[in-house]
């Protein structure tokens, strides 16, 4: 269960810091792509989500994973992957070729939540092990967060930056531990954290300011599922690795963070935008 305190909740997060939400899932692999396609149709037109025919772009599939996977080799060594991509009505972006299911989000004005997605993604694994025996190699949720403001020293809070002096460069990142103990078993499972900070220009009432973005990148991954495939397994590890991502948010907890996410319209005196 995550920990929500301080009356803040995922919810907070989704209207204030929440940049860029993933899920993805690597298989080894979907023999039969198009069958599975349409008979996971009814689901994905059940959340909205139509086929897009022009080429994909814009999707994030970079793994922050320190250890590669062999679908990852496979996927590079053949020329031969095609992958087909789907568009929900607010905007979510689902990819699927043999050796990976990847749902991207980066709007968030809208009711759909991460548990609406992940239902939707445990149902399609669910179909998908009803009509062929799958191995999944990998499951992960990666969620990015930022803030944009004028004020170094302000913006270096939110996310606990260590002192940085920027003068001469535009931009200072830091990985946190990229194999962090997680879960219960530290050999399948991980979370690797980047977190940056640029300068950079940004128009505010049709001025040219100068601003200090910053991000916290947390990638939880689970390797190797050893368990039965099926929707409600699938389910449930989604929800422990989204609740970990959120916990992991929250860990960064401090007065200039809480008054973010509780109200992030009122910012004025903290020159947050």
């Amino acid at each position: 269960m995550t920990k929500e305190g301080k009356n803040i909740k995922r919810e907070n997060m989704i209207t204030s810091t929440l940049f860029k939400e993933i899920i993805r899932i690597d298989l080894f692999r979907i023999r039969e792509v198009e069958e599975f396609l349409v008979g996971i149709d009814p689901i994905l037109k059940e959340n909205g989500f139509r086929f897009k025919t022009n080429e994909i772009e814009g999707i994030d599939f970079s793994i922050n994973d320190p250890e590669a996977l062999i679908t990852q080799r496979f996927m590079r060594n053949s020329g031969n992957t095609i992958s087909y991509e789907y568009v929900g009505k607010f905007g979510e972006e689902l990819v699927i070729n043999e050796y990976m299911i990847i749902l991207q989000r980066m709007e968030f004005a809208n009711q759909r939540t991460v548990s609406d997605n992940i239902n939707m993604l445990s149902q399609i694994m669910g179909k998908l092990a009803e009509m062929e025996t799958i191995s999944v190699e990998r499951i992960g949720v990666r969620e990015v967060n930022r803030a944009k403001g004028k004020d170094l020293s302000t913006m270096l809070k939110i996310f606990k930056f260590e002192e940085v002096d920027l003068d001469n460069a535009q931009s200072y990142e830091n990985y946190e531990n990229s194999s962090k103990k997680i879960l219960q078993d530290s050999q399948r499972n991980g979370v690797t954290i980047l977190k940056e900070i640029v300068k950079g220009m940004m128009q505010i009432d049709k001025q040219d300011v100068e601003l200090y973005m910053t991000t916290i990148d947390i990638d939880v991954y689970s390797r190797r599922h050893e368990g039965e495939v099926s929707e409600k397994n699938i389910r449930l590890k989604l929800i422990e690795l989204a609740d970990f991502v959120f916990d992991e948010f929250m860990s960064y907890d401090n007065e200039i963070l809480e008054r973010i996410l509780k109200d992030p319209d009122n910012l004025e005196d903290l020159e947050i935008y």
